[in-house]
């Protein structure tokens, strides 16, 4: 007896495609988006991809559910409580610190592509991270990981928003940088524009 179908990023690339080539039609055709903003778009929605791959994909489908279900307790390695485990080891560990570092991109790259401050990033960031978590849940109750199971933790959802606030940290550090290395009222063209916009923005706003 098979353990089903696998599917990973590979097996439905030609859907992510099709998505992909009809949000930049309508950003384009519809939104009158500039190249600046469609160009930060495609990097903001490549990492979103690389997120979905390693946190959430090979989804198993199909598999006879007795097969994965002998001597699996999906409840194992689910904590609801904060800081409940949260060790020096834990921190010190790929999970640990990598729960850190897969979002501070969100954070930095979030302000190119939507107007937001800080409370805005953080909320974002947050609900971000609790839909990945639900998603792994869900596919640990239903046997669907195509591991054994994974770890459903409220700890990772912490480490996430600090590295959202890294990330924004970096965004401002680099929109203060750029204001003072430009002439007062400098103007952008082309791709630049849109880059040079956002950071102009950042810079006037209160923080």
């Amino acid at each position: 007896m098979g353990l089903g179908i696998m599917i990973d990023i590979k097996t439905i690339m030609p859907v992510i495609v099709l998505i992909y080539g009809w949000l930049i039609f309508y950003m384009w055709r519809k939104k009158q988006r500039s190249i600046g903003y469609i160009l930060c778009f495609s990097i903001f929605f490549i990492y979103l991809l690389s997120v979905a791959h390693y946190t959430l994909f090979p989804i198993r489908l199909f598999q006879h559910n007795d097969l994965i279900k002998d001597g699996v307790d999906w409840k194992n390695g689910l904590n609801f409580i904060p800081f409940r485990e949260l060790t020096y080891s834990y921190l010190n560990s790929v999970q640990g610190w990598g729960n850190v570092l897969i979002t501070i991109p969100f954070g930095f790259g979030l302000p190119f592509i939507s107007n937001v401050d800080l409370k805005s990033v953080i909320w974002k960031g947050f609900l971000f991270s609790i839909s990945i978590e639900l998603l792994q849940f869900l596919e640990n109750i239903f046997y669907l990981s195509g591991y054994v199971a994974r770890r459903v933790d409220i700890n990772d959802v912490i480490l996430n928003a600090l590295g959202v606030l890294l990330g924004y940290c970096l965004f401002c550090i680099l929109s203060w940088l750029y204001i003072k290395s430009i002439l007062p009222n400098e103007k952008a063209k082309g791709v630049w524009d849109h880059i040079h916009k956002v950071l102009i923005r950042e810079n006037s706003r209160s923080i």
